[in-house]
């Protein structure tokens, strides 16, 4: 790709002291959490496209009590307390707090995790719950309440309160190409517009896109891939008092909303290219049937297709947040294995910390 030529007036502007790149949860975020935590910053967000009509706008976005890893439960227990700090000072961000049973039978190991389980019965007056396939082998795990994100009206909701900040600039319907070294290590950005970005540090938070756009690939494709995910949908309305119903055997759970399920389910089709268009498989759709039979046979009838996308995962299932292999102050966001949303108050603070020499600035708490 041909290098943009810099006028003097380019080479002058003070640009920004951060910009990131990727309008979906974990940029939004990021630039969120900078705008708060280093007011006297200035900061660029930047999206290809709209701001949350990426991958994140079709995940199921459940802050689950499991854990893959004893890191993974630290940062989503660190991401719930945000949510649960933001949903306080503004009650009307679609976050919300529902109660959440595991089921599954006695051989089932219990992974690492954030809260306290007890064991309940299927009878629980606390709980309606709609499987009818239930027997005496099956245990029920009571974790508390979880937290349920609704990630578009979320970053719509956060981008909006970023516009009214002095020290940020949004902006939409912008594509990065290209990165290259100013004088005095300072970075320009070259867009698909008639401007470019000049920042002293750069953030690529493109999600599964890491993994194709030039800027990343060769970064992150040693220790990342990516995989499908499967949301379906059941068109009958939960009954009253309906906890989210986890199966970790299966890595599936049910979530209720005020008109149907949300059923997420998982999906083994590897190396997805996110801008092709995803299909939910003949397999996909078996194996919602098999754990619908195993536990809720009733809820067949209801059985529908809804979305399908992907995520970028990491080797070790942690998040990847690591230095660009070739461009020193550029860092990569990346590797929410499926819980972007989930963790992306933590992944936001990690890379933060990487970025910002927190010295050279004004702090505030968030």
């Amino acid at each position: 790709m041909k290098v943009q030529e810099l006028s003097a007036e380019q080479t002058a502007d003070p640009g920004y002291d951060l910009c990131i790149v990727g309008g979906g949860i974990i940029g939004v975020l990021t630039a969120y959490q900078a705008a708060i935590t280093y007011p006297n910053i200035r900061i660029a967000l930047v999206e290809r496209g709209e701001f949350g009509l990426g991958a994140s706008q079709y995940a199921a976005a459940l802050s689950s009590t499991l854990a893959s890893t004893v890191l993974v439960g630290e940062l989503s227990s660190e991401s719930d307390r945000f949510y649960l700090n933001l949903a306080r000072e503004n009650p009307t961000l679609p976050i919300r707090q529902l109660p959440i049973i595991y089921v599954g039978d006695s051989s089932d190991p219990i992974l690492h995790t954030t809260r306290t389980i007890t064991e309940v019965k299927p009878d629980d007056p606390r709980f309606s719950l709609p499987l009818s396939q239930l027997t005496n082998a099956h245990r029920l795990l009571y974790g508390g309440d979880v937290l349920h994100i609704e990630p578009l009206g979320l970053i719509k909701s956060l981008v909006g309160k970023l516009r009214t900040f002095a020290n940020v600039n949004c902006f939409k319907y912008t594509s990065v190409e290209s990165v290259q070294i100013m004088p005095e290590d300072k970075l320009w950005l070259n867009t698909n517009r008639v401007f470019g970005i000049k920042a002293e540090q750069v953030l690529l938070a493109l999600g599964p896109w890491s993994l194709f756009h030039q800027m990343t690939r060769s970064s992150v494709e040693v220790s990342c891939r990516n995989k499908k995910i499967v949301t379906m949908r059941l068109d009958v309305s939960p009954p009253g008092n309906c906890p989210v119903i986890f199966f970790p055997k299966e890595d599936a759970f049910l979530l209720p909303t005020d008109e149907q399920f949300l059923f997420s389910i998982r999906s083994d089709e590897w190396d997805i290219q996110p801008d092709q268009k995803l299909l939910i498989s003949d397999a996909d759709r078996r194996n919602g049937r098999r754990i619908l039979e195993r536990y809720a046979p009733n809820l067949l009838d209801y059985y529908d297709d809804r979305d399908v996308f992907c995520d970028c995962y990491s080797s070790n299932s942690e998040p990847v947040i690591i230095p660009h292999n070739r461009l020193s102050k550029v860092f990569i966001a990346t590797g929410g294995n499926g819980r972007g949303v989930r963790l992306a108050p933590a992944i936001a603070r990690m890379a933060l910390t990487k970025l910002i020499p927190t010295s050279n600035y004004t702090q505030n708490s968030y």
